[in-house]
């Protein structure tokens, strides 16, 4: 559960400041316009976040970290430690 949370937490924190910017917003405009807000606010999370999460977590032995390594492009090593 941890992991699930961790993993979107961009997700969980921008849907909890668009209700909050939602309903201060149904004060000094009309509803129709803040759904519209809504709506693109959740679109353009959702596509921000499947741009920015890895698709490639298939890193499971020392050789494809090898492979990927002397293959000569660029690379991104992510350590990660719940310490």
């Amino acid at each position: 559960m941890y992991n699930l949370i961790n993993q979107y937490s961009l997700i969980f924190t921008s849907v909890f400041f668009v209700i909050i910017f939602s309903l201060i917003g149904l004060r000094f405009f009309s509803a129709k316009y803040v759904l519209v807000f809504v709506i693109v606010s959740l679109i353009a999370m959702i596509l921000f976040q499947s741009i920015q999460k890895n698709s490639n977590q298939d890193m499971s032995s020392v050789q494809s970290f090898e492979n990927i390594r002397s293959s000569g492009s660029p690379y991104l090593l992510y350590m990660y430690s719940d310490y």
